[in-house]
């Protein structure tokens, strides 16, 4: 198994935000990775896909797609959320 290695310093300055997709039944060694990276940087977004494996996409495509979409959605504009 090969892993590509980021160091926090270099996720700390990524400006763009972060979401973080991780499936609920996953390896421990990927909720460990999870829970480490979350705490170094607070501002990631988290979302676990219920009742799937590693292999979200193909588990559970639908949840997986659903989970991209609301990651990759522009951000409401301010005169957005203003709007009654």
């Amino acid at each position: 198994m090969m892993f590509e290695h980021l160091p926090l310093s270099r996720i700390r300055g990524i400006k763009a935000p972060i979401t973080f997709l991780i499936s609920e039944n996953s390896n421990p060694f990927f909720h460990k990775l999870h829970r480490r990276l979350v705490r170094a940087v607070p501002s990631i977004r988290s979302e676990v896909i219920p009742g799937a494996g590693h292999l979200v996409h193909v588990e559970a495509p639908e949840a997986f797609a659903a989970a991209v979409r609301r990651a990759t959605a522009p951000a409401p504009s301010p005169s957005d959320q203003g709007a009654v």
